[in-house]
């Protein structure tokens, strides 16, 4: 008899000792849930992270593009202004040759006021109603100068010669807006204006505008 209550009471310490399976599963499937729930919102982090990394590569990328053409535009615009500022001192260094006796070519002298031959007057009464153009020539020798010139594109030409005008200091000068600017075939730089007295006006004052 005693045996068998002590077998029973052993039993029962057994049971109890047994832990609740269904406690057991519940408890792991919450653990389950959440480590799962974790792992979908760490998923969920990095695809964020690597979404907003690549809009960053994007816009660095855009930035380098931006940044190299500003830096070749800059560099265009240094390189136009040197070569503005060289045809300058060739035309003024001609002009002075000219005022101490030297030799004056047909260029020089259309840099000096005189008119193209092939332009026509404006006192015509029959002439068409657009302005009659007046050009004068600066006469380039600088073979470099030359080149550089040949470089640039006509609207370039004509932006940098109308920023040397409007920045003089003379109001007679800075009024002035040129009609175009072209390098001719032998390399001279032809600058019309739109009338005679303009043309006299960029004459009588170079040292103005010029560089």
């Amino acid at each position: 008899m005693r045996t068998v209550v002590m077998a029973a009471i052993s039993l029962v310490r057994k049971v109890i000792r047994t832990p609740n399976m269904t406690a057991v599963y519940q408890k792991m499937s919450t653990i389950y849930t959440e480590i799962t729930a974790n792992a979908n919102g760490i998923a969920k982090e990095i695809y964020n992270i690597k979404e907003e990394l690549k809009n960053l590569v994007v816009k660095i990328q855009k930035g380098i593009i931006v940044g190299e053409t500003a830096t070749m535009a800059a560099t265009e615009a240094a390189e136009v202004g040197k070569t503005f500022a060289a045809t300058a001192r060739d035309i003024k260094n001609k002009g002075t040759q000219h005022q101490t006796g030297g030799p004056i070519s047909y260029a020089a002298a259309a840099a000096h006021s005189t008119l193209i031959a092939n332009t026509h007057s404006t006192q015509n009464a029959h002439n068409a109603p657009s302005p009659v153009q007046r050009e004068i020539i600066m006469n380039i020798r600088n073979a470099q100068t030359i080149q550089h010139l040949r470089a640039m594109n006509p609207r370039i030409m004509k932006a940098h010669v109308d920023t040397a005008i409007a920045q003089s200091e003379n109001e007679h000068v800075a009024k002035i807006t040129t009609i175009s600017a072209n390098q001719l075939k032998s390399g001279d730089l032809s600058i019309r204006t739109a009338t005679n007295s303009e043309m006299q006006t960029l004459h009588e004052f170079t040292d103005d505008w010029v560089p």
